[in-house]
């Protein structure tokens, strides 16, 4: 699964269950009354997705239905909580290729999304960023690829205010049955540096 934070709730989108299936699932716990509620749910199951929260928007990409990889996914759906449900994005906008068990995070108003898994269940080093707020969604060729393909990864952007502001990822773990070394990474973005 995956979790973000939208007007101090966390929603928890999806996952896989116990035996492998995804669920449609849309649970929101509420930290200040110390409960649970569910929100619209997915279109469909989906587990293994990519996760962000932009603008109090929530955004989901990729993912899987099953344990198997050929089950990946290259939709992105969008939700704001009390919403009635989530909303594809223009069929034109979709992921570039299916990818699940990848990361995503963001850095100021761009989404980066980071390796994975194809339907065939290859590993890949991709890069991707994403500019919902763009003309041109997707950029495919500006990020940094990752030294080597994985999966079941998680990222995290920070960005530091300043002249100028210093913006890092950090990628953390994956592998999925793959020997990655190391265990975890940083990009200092505009250095030219790479991972």
């Amino acid at each position: 699964i995956g979790a973000v934070v939208v007007e101090d709730r966390i929603i928890v989108p999806g996952g896989c269950t116990a035996d492998g299936a995804a669920t449609r699932v849309v649970e929101v716990y509420d930290p200040a009354a110390r409960r649970w509620t569910t929100a619209a749910p997915l279109p469909r199951p989906v587990c293994g997705y990519g996760l962000v929260a932009l603008e109090g928007r929530v955004y989901l990409f990729g993912g899987r239905a099953s344990d198997d990889p050929a089950t990946a996914s290259n939709e992105v759906w969008t939700y704001r909580p009390g919403d009635a449900e989530w909303l594809p994005v223009a069929p034109e906008d979709r992921m570039p290729q299916p990818r699940s068990d990848l990361a995503a995070t963001t850095i100021e108003k761009d989404v980066h999304i980071l390796g994975g898994r194809d339907r065939s269940g290859q590993l890949w080093p991709d890069h991707w960023i994403f500019r919902p707020f763009g003309s041109s969604k997707w950029d495919t060729s500006s990020g940094a690829a990752l030294p080597q393909g994985r999966a079941g990864l998680a990222a995290a952007g920070i960005v530091r205010p300043g002249m100028p502001a210093q913006r890092w990822i950090y990628v953390i773990g994956g592998g999925w049955d793959a020997n990655v070394d190391p265990g975890a990474l940083l990009l200092a973005l505009g250095s030219g540096e790479g991972w």
